[in-house]
């Protein structure tokens, strides 16, 4: 699937598991690549972290559907980065502490929400 947009820059990467469908709806409509990002890497089949495209040296910005303290934002954000990803953005659709947004920030993490 070629992107709609070629001038854009970075990929979408959704948080197991309300991350995903939201990425996938996202990537369906915009064109852009997604790859799916598990929690821990399973120990049979493909056996990764991120399963679709190849992170190295890409762009990822995560998506989640909840954000309440972060922890599993910033856990996936450094195991992609682990992978060779370049992580600087989130976008999540509920919001439910201001907390989470801190500890994002934190750590240099843009955090644009959806409403």
């Amino acid at each position: 699937m070629e992107r709609k947009d070629s001038s854009r820059d970075g990929d979408i990467g959704g948080l197991e598991m309300g991350g995903i469908p939201i990425a996938t709806a996202l990537s369906l409509k915009t064109g852009i690549p997604v790859v799916f990002v598990r929690k821990k890497a399973k120990e049979y089949g493909t056996s990764k972290l991120a399963e679709g495209i190849d992170v190295k040296g890409k762009n990822v910005c995560i998506i989640e559907d909840v954000v309440t303290t972060g922890g599993q934002i910033l856990l996936s954000a450094q195991d992609l980065k682990e992978c060779g990803a370049l992580v600087n953005h989130v976008l999540c659709v509920i919001e439910r502490e201001q907390q989470g947004r801190d500890n994002l920030e934190k750590f240099r993490t843009d955090v644009p929400l959806i409403v």
